[in-house]
């Protein structure tokens, strides 16, 4: 007998949203598996429920059950009205599918994600890269997303996938010559650089030997300016007093 779910777990702590999303959602089924210490909760909902939501209800429901030790996994299916086809199916819901192929296998993803796919009728066509990869996983993926169709809503589909060359970059392509090439150049650029800086410190110690010498000329001769010797200095006396001619003590050695 079907119960409504926040009916069934009345302690389950949900937002204003998520309670929104699951009023009318029912537990069809609920199975306690002692021994795997497992909680199977299977739901079913008259309107589609983006997958994430699915996976938030999960993770509240482990945190109810997470101090008795039981891990929960949630199973849902839709009840759908017959105003629901594949296609219309297939538009609302395929966000999802790609969430659920991500968690179960990233290539599997990925052929969808970087492909093209598209539905008619009855019939889903993926048209992806041929990668190898690909090609090991496409009896995989062909039975789970036809599974999905199945057990989440009830449509009979057939996916075809096809492969095509993988795309390449609209870049131009580099050849091995131009790189050699350009390697050159760069090394070319790097020798210059360096043969200018060693020419302008070869320059600066040419000044700066310049400059000491002189220097050392100004400190051998103390009593000259700028390479002059400095004016001797004479004072003059009243007639009475004799003139005495005074001179620098660096002249009088």
């Amino acid at each position: 007998m079907e119960k409504l779910l926040q009916e069934t777990f009345a302690d389950l702590r949900l937002t204003a949203r998520q309670q929104s999303v699951f009023e009318e959602v029912y537990v069809e089924r609920l199975c306690l598996l002692r021994e795997q210490k497992r909680v199977e909760v299977h739901i079913v909902s008259e309107h589609i429920i983006p997958y994430r939501e699915i996976a938030l209800l999960e993770y509240a429901l482990n945190q109810l059950f997470d101090k008795a030790g039981f891990t929960v996994q949630v199973t849902d299916r839709f009840r759908l009205s017959e105003q629901y086809t594949p296609e219309n199916f297939w538009q609302e819901y395929q966000d999802s599918i790609l969430m659920i192929l991500k968690e179960s296998n990233v290539l599997e993803f990925n052929m969808f994600y970087s492909g093209e796919c598209h539905l008619e009728g009855e019939t889903l066509y993926l048209c992806c890269d041929d990668d190898i990869l690909f090609r090991a996983r496409e009896t995989e993926v062909i039975k789970k997303v036809q599974d999905l169709f199945s057990r989440k809503a009830g449509f009979s589909i057939t996916l075809k996938i096809s492969y095509r060359e993988p795309q390449i970059q609209e870049e131009e392509e580099i050849s091995y010559r131009d790189v050699i090439q350009h390697k050159n150049q760069v090394q070319s650029v790097e020798a210059f650089g360096t043969e200018k800086a060693q020419g302008s410190e070869r320059g600066s110690g040419t000044k700066n030997m310049g400059a000491q010498g002189k220097t050392a000329g100004r400190s051998q001769d103390p009593g000259t300016v700028s390479g002059q010797k400095a004016p001797t200095e004479t004072v003059v006396k009243t007639a009475a007093e004799p003139v005495v001619e005074k001179k620098n003590d660096s002249t009088e050695k």
